[in-house]
């Protein structure tokens, strides 16, 4: 509902900014309402850190683990991984990287596995993505 309306108020900001209207009562509402979820996510996320995974490691092995993120992985279309690699590519190690990506590459046919190293070619410097396209 809240990430609905959220995006409810940008379409509406949108549209009257397109017809020259004044969109600053939708802006406010706006900004508001991101507010509310970005404040959401994060204690969803905090959650996740503090409970959630502290659960899954104790009654998981890694190996079953990464059974599930094979499975959750390979459930998303590649439009949604790609855009997703957009966003943690960035943020991780190499070694987070390649360890991430070799599993991708088991996972998902050579064609999209090299749409997908296309996409993150865009977010890495030059030298993170030869690094990285050599240990793949």
């Amino acid at each position: 509902m809240l990430l609905s309306d959220t995006e409810a108020r940008l379409k509406d900001i949108v549209m009257a900014t397109r017809q020259g209207d004044d969109a600053s009562g939708a802006g406010a509402e706006f900004y508001w309402l991101l507010q509310k979820l970005l404040a959401k996510y994060l204690l969803h996320m905090a959650a996740e850190e503090e409970f959630t995974q502290a659960m899954l490691w104790n009654h998981y092995t890694d190996e079953e683990l990464a059974g599930i993120q094979r499975k959750i992985i390979g459930n998303h279309p590649p439009e949604v991984m790609d855009l997703w690699f957009r966003f943690v590519i960035p943020s991780q190690t190499h070694g987070e990287r390649t360890r991430l990506l070799s599993g991708y590459r088991n996972i998902v046919s050579g064609d999209v596995f090299d749409a997908s190293l296309a996409e993150i070619k865009k977010v890495l410097t030059s030298e993170e993505f030869v690094r990285l396209r050599a240990e793949l």
